[in-house]
């Protein structure tokens, strides 16, 4: 796992080798909660060789355990993969408390603005983004 964070952290990878990054960092986290979080990943046959941006989940995945899932019994955290078009769609959800309304303003804005340089209260999507690399973050949409 350490092997797959460190090396190229600016390329691509294909769809299921970032899938058994993330299960892996879920492997880690119920070793160390045992049955506390379960993962369930739907993805459609056929998508498994497509290249996306290396380590886009895993932040994911580690702020809903961290920010989302405090408090769950039982935390859930669902991948969907599908294809739209030519665009494939990477949705990740979770059973955790959510955000209010403030929190998600604050979240969109933080992550539109580019210039931003105090990265002392940074959110895990703004560092995962690829350096020098504008136009690919500029492709990426986010929804909440």
């Amino acid at each position: 796992m350490l092997r797959y964070s460190v090396y190229d952290t600016m390329g691509f990878v294909s769809l299921d080798k970032e899938i058994n990054h993330v299960k892996e960092y879920m492997h880690i986290q119920n070793y160390r909660y045992p049955n506390k979080y379960e993962l369930l990943i739907n993805d459609e046959d056929g998508l498994e060789g497509i290249m996306i941006l290396k380590l886009i989940l895993q932040p994911i995945i580690e702020n809903a355990i961290k920010h989302g899932l405090d408090d769950q019994v039982k935390g859930k955290i669902k991948i969907d993969i599908r294809k739209q078009s030519q665009e494939v769609c990477l949705s990740v959800s979770d059973n955790g408390k959510g955000m209010d309304s403030e929190q998600l303003d604050f979240m969109k804005a933080y992550l539109k603005d580019s210039s931003r340089k105090d990265d002392s209260h940074s959110i895990g999507l703004k560092k995962c983004t690829p350096k020098n690399s504008t136009k690919i973050w500029s492709e990426l949409r986010t929804f909440y």
